[in-house]
């Protein structure tokens, strides 16, 4: 259990968002690292959606590589490797980029790593259904049978073998409500980001509306 805690605290880190003016955004949440070598996090696209600009932990500055707004989900990389280098030597831990499961569970035991990790090792949690599409979620999401309250999206949701099966996300109605606090982003719709990213030439059909790029790249 102990190591599962320090996967917490070496895979899920908060983010810090701002506007155009400079000034912190009140969205937050936190990013799931998935690729070391190429320093490729990622987040629920609704964190990042209203944000001029991302930082991890504050210091390093991140910027929108790719994002599916059907699957809900947008990859991060730095602005700058080098100042990612030199700010990953300085933790006082190590840093490390999650496994993706083969799939994501239908039913099971699981933990869950949010920020800020309020206990560790890893809460427990029970995955209750998997891609069963609902009312809120027409391309299936997870359902948990913890509540995910607001500002853990980005959040990992991990198996017995410490592997990435999902990432939680909150969906808020109006007053910020959450309309169904029990979700998680499925691993398939994670990996199909990381291929649609990355090797295009092996790219699925990722399902995005009419009109709008999947891909999107800022500042």
């Amino acid at each position: 259990m102990l190591a599962l805690g320090a996967e917490c605290r070496e895979s899920v880190f908060p983010l810090r968002l701002m506007d155009k003016a400079g000034v912190a955004s009140q969205g937050f949440g936190a990013a799931v690292l998935l690729d070391k070598k190429r320093w490729v996090y990622a987040t629920p696209a609704n964190v990042v959606a209203d944000a001029d600009r991302i930082f991890v932990v504050s210091l390093v500055e991140l910027r929108v590589l790719y994002v599916d707004r059907q699957s809900n989900v947008a990859l991060l990389v730095p602005k700058d490797l080098e100042t990612m280098k030199i700010w990953s030597g300085f933790l006082p831990h190590n840093v490390r980029a999650v496994e993706l499961a083969p799939a994501s569970p239908s039913t099971g035991n699981a933990q869950v790593c949010i920020y800020p990790l309020r206990s560790l090792p890893a809460e427990p949690t029970r995955v209750v259904s998997g891609l069963e599409p609902g009312p809120l979620d027409s391309e299936g999401l997870m359902r948990l049978d913890r509540s995910i309250q607001v500002g853990e999206s980005g959040g990992a949701v991990l198996d017995a073998d410490h592997r990435l099966i999902g990432m939680v996300v909150t969906l808020l109605g109006q007053g910020g409500t959450p309309v169904y606090p029990s979700l998680a982003i499925p691993v398939e719709k994670l990996r199909q980001a990381m291929i649609s990213a990355f090797e295009p030439a092996l790219r699925a059909d990722v399902s995005v509306p009419s009109g709008v790029p999947s891909t999107q790249v800022r500042r």
